[in-house]
């Protein structure tokens, strides 16, 4: 029996699938090839128009150099009027010498008289200087002196005011002290008289001793 050899519809329709797919990666591959070389192409092209323009921009240059140059008249010209620059200004300066000069001999102005005129001058500034810093020290020397005036003058004032409470307080101390001793001698009075009455009024064979006052302390 011969067996016949079929394909399942599956893979029938997974190769096809397959074959377009190449192509269609062939087909992008080809135009991306295609794409490349056309944006090389434009960068060439952009490039030399570049160049173009880089090169119309020099000519331009060179020509305006070139007329620039023409009208200077080369490097000869241009030493030429230098020269005439640099004897014109020697001139100036000639001139210039000339009308600084005096009129008249003896009309110019002495040095030596000048330079006592700025020593004397500077004397007569240190001089005022040196008066004016005199004048400062005396003026605060003063003030001095008489912050230590009135600073004597209070410590006077309160040593007097001390010494003022102290004499008080001393007098009234004393005049305590005299006030209690006569307190005390009046004391001593009364007891002694009250002995003697006791003694006329009441006779003993024995006599009584006195009765001693006790001293204060």
């Amino acid at each position: 029996m011969t067996s016949v050899k079929s394909h399942p519809p599956n893979r029938i329709t997974a190769l096809s699938a397959l074959r377009s797919r190449k192509l269609a990666e062939k087909n992008l591959q080809s135009r991306l090839d295609t794409l490349l070389k056309l944006e090389e192409v434009l960068t060439r092209i952009e490039a030399a128009a570049d160049h173009v323009e880089i090169v119309r921009v020099m000519a331009q240059s060179a020509a305006v150099l070139r007329g620039l140059n023409k009208k200077i008249g080369g490097v000869e010209r241009v030493d030429e009027v230098m020269d005439g620059l640099r004897e014109e200004m020697g001139k100036v300066e000639e001139v210039g010498r000339v009308l600084e000069e005096p009129l008249t001999e003896g009309a110019g102005v002495d040095e030596g008289e000048v330079e006592d005129e700025l020593e004397a001058m500077e004397r007569e500034a240190k001089r005022k200087l040196e008066e004016r810093e005199q004048e400062e020290r005396r003026v605060r020397e003063e003030k001095e002196v008489e912050e230590a005036r009135t600073k004597l003058a209070e410590l006077d004032r309160v040593r007097a005011t001390k010494e003022a409470s102290e004499d008080k307080a001393g007098v009234e101390q004393l005049e305590e002290s005299t006030k209690m001793l006569g307190r005390l001698s009046i004391e001593e009075g009364g007891g002694a008289n009250k002995v003697s009455g006791s003694e006329h009024a009441d006779p003993s064979p024995k006599e009584k001793e006195p009765e001693i006052a006790a001293e204060p302390q």
